[in-house]
């Protein structure tokens, strides 16, 4: 015959509700001394006991060691309850049969992620100026997935902030007017996508100063490096042809030939290496410093220069400030690779072999050209082919002085 159990109520006027707690991200470990243990709970009362509709307030607290836990009675975040039923905790003495039921309450206890220093651990008021999104990411830090976690990582490393939009766009705003007039050499922080330029220059060649593209120091490091282009036999410029080792636009000056004006026969060198550095960095997808191996077999000055003139400043997680190549770099190192190349033709260059180089579309290389001042000219030549005879189409890239800056004029709409 089963024991009879008598049922007695403990509660009173002045009980305290027992916390019932369940945990929305399911069961949560507490871990002590290596050992998986109980969680050590608080229970917190308004310290409005005057006040009828606050005095029955709780909040109760569940401290883990990496995360802590908060659930409440009141407000959007409790649990939502039959209002119409009565919950008990019962404790049975299996002695006399006799069981004591205390008044319970629900808990429902949620992940309290990265509260601010100083700041209340049971706040009552959720942070009002985070968005849904990141509150979503800080749940994935704290419990999403290891591929989750890395999606997040790359996605807030790709993150441009508004203040930096509007600062990129000022500073393009500002080379766009100020592009025709004398400029200092730029600051390492200040990003400027165009090299100073001196609009009243009689001659093209003192309109961009080759000095203020590459010092003398940068120089002689250059013409070192570019011994093999100066000493290269018929042979050698063959074999690179056919093993692509050079770019075209580079390939088409070998071998190099003292002219009576213009650079010497070392200084086209020294450009010519230093061009096909930038074009090796330019037509790569990589970002970070270290994953360029050109960067590696140059001079350290050499390298030095490159990173703090090409490389844009950014803000990785952590808070921590790095150099990386962007999309504003890309323009600012295609802008340059076009204006030394200029000097290497006395500033009138072949703009397509350029084109084919950089892997840049045609409308894309010609607004580069104009955003300096330069201008690109259509050149139709008659070549054969056996009997027959057919026009090649090539465009060269100009820069005459004064320095003249084309801007076009949008088109209105057609009326209807």
């Amino acid at each position: 015959m089963a024991a009879s159990i008598k049922f007695k109520s403990s509660a009173g006027p002045e009980t305290e509700k027992l916390p019932i707690v369940t945990f929305s991200q399911g069961l949560a470990s507490f871990p002590t001394n290596g050992k998986s243990g109980h969680p050590s709970l608080r229970v917190l009362k308004h310290t409005d006991q005057e006040n009828s509709r606050k005095r029955n307030w709780r909040i109760v607290v569940a401290s883990g060691q990496k995360v802590d836990y908060v659930g409440r009675n009141h407000g959007e975040y409790a649990p939502r309850a039959n209002s119409a039923s009565k919950y008990f905790v019962g404790v049975l003495d299996k002695k006399t049969g006799k069981m004591k039921a205390y008044d319970a309450e629900l808990f429902n206890l949620q992940p309290w992620i990265e509260r601010e220093e100083g700041s209340s651990l049971v706040s009552t008021e959720i942070d009002a100026a985070l968005s849904m999104r990141e509150k979503v990411d800080r749940l994935t830090e704290t419990f999403g997935s290891n591929k989750k976690k890395r999606a997040l990582h790359s996605r807030l490393r790709n993150k441009v902030s508004d203040e930096s939009l509007e600062k990129t766009a000022t500073i393009a705003a500002g080379t766009a007017k100020d592009i025709a007039q004398p400029k200092d050499v730029p600051d390492s922080h200040d990003f400027e996508l165009i090299p100073p330029c001196n609009k009243e220059a009689s001659v093209p060649s003192d309109i961009y100063k080759l000095e203020d593209l590459l010092s003398e120091t940068l120089m002689a490091d250059l013409e070192k490096s570019a011994h093999s282009l100066i000493s290269a036999t018929e042979e050698e410029i063959e074999k690179w042809k056919k093993e692509q080792s050079y770019p075209l636009f580079i390939l088409e000056h070998l071998p190099l030939r003292s002219r009576l004006r213009g650079l010497s026969v070392n200084q086209n060198a020294a450009v010519l290496s230093y061009i096909h550095i930038l074009m090796q960095i330019a037509i790569s997808r990589k970002r970070a410093i270290s994953s360029f191996t050109v960067l590696s077999d140059i001079p350290h000055s050499l390298k030095e220069h490159i990173v703090n003139m090409f490389f844009q400043e950014t803000s990785m997680p952590g808070g921590k400030i790095s150099r990386v190549m962007t999309k504003l770099s890309k323009d600012k190192m295609m802008i340059h690779i076009l204006i030394l190349a200029l000097h290497i033709d006395n500033f009138s260059t072949s703009l397509s072999l350029l084109q084919k180089d950089l892997g840049v579309a045609q409308k894309k290389m010609h607004q580069y050209v104009r955003s300096f001042g330069a201008r690109p000219t259509l050149i139709k030549e008659s070549k054969k082919k056996g009997d027959s005879t057919f026009t090649a189409r090539s465009y060269k890239m100009i820069l005459t002085a004064p320095l003249k800056i084309v801007t076009r004029k949008p088109m209105r709409p057609k009326r209807r």
